[in-house]
């Protein structure tokens, strides 16, 4: 019977590591309308990435991926937030939210801290009024739309959460939580094995 409640707690402890460190993979998908974008069709942003959601929340993003059209960025992606000047910027931490107001990043193809051509942001930015609201800008700058010629881009001044999905899809434990599991494991099977010996 000790050994039972022995094995439960250590599975139990297991368990809860896996939940307390796992980084989830998140599917996002934003659609412009026509009228806000470079092109005559609508422009769909869509993609992927990892993070860890605190309440509302999701904030160490890493893994981006992110298409337009269907047409992936090249390129390492990273994410990083907008300053109130629409500067990316590292003195605070990019953070992905369901709802677009709480929502502050700029998924891009950076090198040496600067955009090189790809770009997807959800960020609060004041307008020509200096009023504050969220806005949604995608920009794909190894396309070129064929009826314009302008590159693929599109702007929604104050961005809506009618047009942004943010979806979770898998929890991916961190190599930490696999240790945690194996060290339990192997306490278990020591008590066994000692069980078998008396």
């Amino acid at each position: 019977m000790k050994l039972l409640k022995t094995a439960a707690l250590v599975a139990a402890l297991g368990f809860s590591a896996v939940a307390a460190q796992a980084q989830t993979t998140y599917d996002f998908s934003y659609t412009f309308t026509a009228l806000e974008s470079s092109t005559p069709t609508p422009i769909t942003v869509t993609g992927s990435f990892t993070g860890t959601q605190v309440g509302g929340l999701i904030s160490n993003i890493g893994n981006v991926s992110v298409a337009v059209n269907g047409v992936a960025f090249a390129g390492p992606l990273s994410a990083e937030a907008l300053d109130n000047t629409g500067t990316p910027t590292t003195a605070v931490a990019a953070v992905v939210s369901s709802n677009v107001a709480q929502s502050n990043f700029v998924f891009a193809d950076f090198a040496n801290g600067t955009i090189q051509s790809n770009l997807f942001t959800v960020a609060p930015q004041p307008d020509q009024n200096g009023v504050v609201e969220p806005e949604a800008f995608a920009q794909d700058g190894n396309i070129a739309d064929a009826a314009t010629g302008n590159i693929l881009a599109a702007d929604e001044r104050a961005a809506s959460n009618a047009h942004w999905t943010v979806t979770a899809v898998s929890a991916v434990p961190e190599p930490g939580t696999y240790a945690l599991m194996a060290f339990g494991l192997g306490l278990v099977a020591l008590r066994l094995n000692r069980r078998r010996q008396a």
